[in-house]
C-alpha cells in the first residue's frame, strides 16, 4: 500500500496495461490467434481443420483468467474492500461492453481507444451535471454506440486502420 501518493498505483496499472496489450498482441498475431478466430467462426469447421477445440478454449480461459486475476488483485488492493454491490453492478458491465464496442471489439487497441473516449465523457458529465445528470452518460454512450455501429461497425480503431489503408 502506498499512503503518501497515488502515483505508484498509476505506474503499476500502466505496467499491467502494457503487459495485457503485449499478451493480447502476441496471441492475436500467433497461430493460436488464428485458431481462436477459427473456433469463434465455427466449431465444426475448426474441428475439421484439425484444431483441438477443447484445448484451445481452455487456453483462452487460462489467459483471460490470468489477466483478470492480475488486475482484480490490484483493484482489491487499491480499494481495500470489495463486496458484490461494488463490483457486480449492471452499469459497470454495460460500460465494459460499450468501451469494447466503441473502440473496436476484436482488436488489441480498440478497447484502449474506447476507454480513452468513454471514461472522460462519463467523468465530464458526472462533474458538470452532478446527481441531476444521472443516466446522461449512458444516453451519450448510447448515441456514440449508435453512430459508430451505423457508420463504422468495426469501431473507432477500425476507422483509424481504414484511414491508414486508404492513404497507402
Amino acid at each position: 500500500m502506498f499512503h503518501s501518493s497515488k502515483l505508484p498505483y498509476y505506474y503499476i496499472i500502466l505496467a499491467f496495461l502494457i503487459i495485457s496489450l503485449i499478451v493480447s498482441y502476441f496471441v492475436a498475431t500467433s497461430k493460436m490467434g488464428y485458431y481462436f478466430r477459427a473456433i469463434k467462426e465455427s466449431h465444426d469447421v475448426a474441428k475439421v481443420l484439425g484444431i483441438n477445440v477443447v484445448w484451445y478454449r481452455l487456453i483462452a480461459i487460462m489467459i483471460s483468467a490470468f489477466l483478470t486475476a492480475m488486475v482484480g488483485t490490484f483493484y482489491a488492493q487499491y480499494v481495500l474492500y470489495l463486496d458484490p454491490e461494488s463490483v457486480l453492478i449492471l452499469p459497470i458491465s454495460v460500460q465494459i461492453v460499450l468501451i469494447s464496442m466503441l473502440g473496436g471489439a476484436g482488436s488489441v487497441m480498440g478497447p484502449v481507444i474506447g476507454a480513452a473516449i468513454l471514461i472522460p465523457v462519463s467523468e465530464i458529465t458526472r462533474v458538470m451535471l452532478g446527481y441531476k445528470g444521472t443516466g446522461i452518460d449512458m444516453m451519450i454512450y448510447g448515441a456514440l454506440i449508435t453512430v459508430i455501429s451505423v457508420y463504422q461497425p468495426k469501431g473507432v480503431w477500425g476507422l483509424f486502420s481504414n484511414l491508414g489503408k486508404r492513404t497507402k
